[in-house]
């Protein structure tokens, strides 16, 4: 049934290297992949977003930028911006000699392990980032140590765990004929609105923050990209991040409500957060325990 859960650890290591792999070599054609080709109306709503909680003047770390396009596009907003990903020394080159604003750079380094002090940022963001990691308590535990004390955290990716995709999966199935990110049969589709309650109660019901994993599409193990989102790994499910953010003694700024593409899923994201179509989180680190701001 797809899509398929990861639950041993040695799958989850082997997973990790192939994706790895994968982002190191897709610059070589990055025109054709992620957000580096995306247009003024995918980052206005990004950097505006920042922009909402954020104050002026910040230094801000975009994680996962993909090009110099987005963060220079951030720091349009009066930032400070380093954008960090797997850039191969011709592309970082490449994204340098693009860049115009001279409060953007742009880095190479993973997310696990950032080459910077501990404290060092105003703000940390991602974006459509957190569905391709593995190891998501230790991406979500390096954004917190460079961080700075009162600094904010955020979140904007696709919730793959929610009701939407298996609902438009049945749809584009039936009317359309073809697959909707790994729903490729009516039953996998149905199967996963049932899924996704079971995923929501799962962790709502846990003591820890459990993040849910599965594999990508692969073929001869490798990733088997043909269209959005075959390279995740993470459903992001919501209520994990509100979980991990409570535990690590943030105060939730931001939890999915009144976003959205249109009016329905704003309303819809209103009404039911920990099933969002898409996640917009924001947190505010305290370092010491402040009882009642973490709801």
């Amino acid at each position: 049934m797809l899509p398929k859960i990861i639950n041993a650890a040695e799958d989850r290591e082997k997973v990790a290297k192939i994706l790895e792999r994968f982002y190191r070599n897709y610059h070589k054609n990055y025109k054709n992949y992620g957000s580096e080709n995306s247009e003024k109306s995918s980052y206005e709503p990004y950097a505006n977003f920042i922009e909402a909680y954020v104050t002026p003047k910040a230094r801000i770390l975009d994680i996962g930028s993909g090009s110099s396009r987005l963060p220079e596009y951030i720091a349009k907003k009066g930032y400070e911006v380093f954008g960090c990903d797997f850039f191969p020394k011709g592309n970082l080159s490449e994204f340098k000699l693009e860049k115009v604003n001279t409060s953007c750079r742009v880095i190479s380094g993973s997310g696990y392990s950032l080459p910077f002090k501990s404290e060092s940022f105003d703000a940390v963001v991602t974006l459509n980032v957190l569905e391709h990691i593995v190891f998501v308590d230790k991406f979500l535990e390096e954004m917190n140590r460079i961080l700075k004390r009162d600094g904010v955290l955020m979140i904007s990716c696709p919730n793959w765990s929610g009701l939407n995709a298996p609902i438009r999966a049945l749809i584009s199935i039936i009317f359309m004929k073809k697959r909707y990110w790994q729903y490729e049969k009516i039953k996998d589709a149905i199967f996963g609105i049932f899924r996704s309650f079971i995923w929501y109660f799962n962790i709502l019901l846990s003591n820890t923050e459990p993040f849910i994993l599965i594999f990508p599409r692969l073929k001869s193990d490798s990733i088997d990209f043909i269209d959005s989102d075959d390279d995740c790994v993470h459903l992001c499910q919501p209520l994990s991040f509100k979980k991990w953010l409570k535990n690590h003694n943030y105060k939730i700024l931001k939890y999915n409500r009144i976003y959205g593409n249109n009016i329905v899923s704003k309303v819809f994201n209103s009404l039911f957060p920990s099933f969002a179509t898409t996640n917009n989180i924001v947190g505010k680190k305290y370092t010491e325990f402040k009882k009642g701001l973490a709801g």
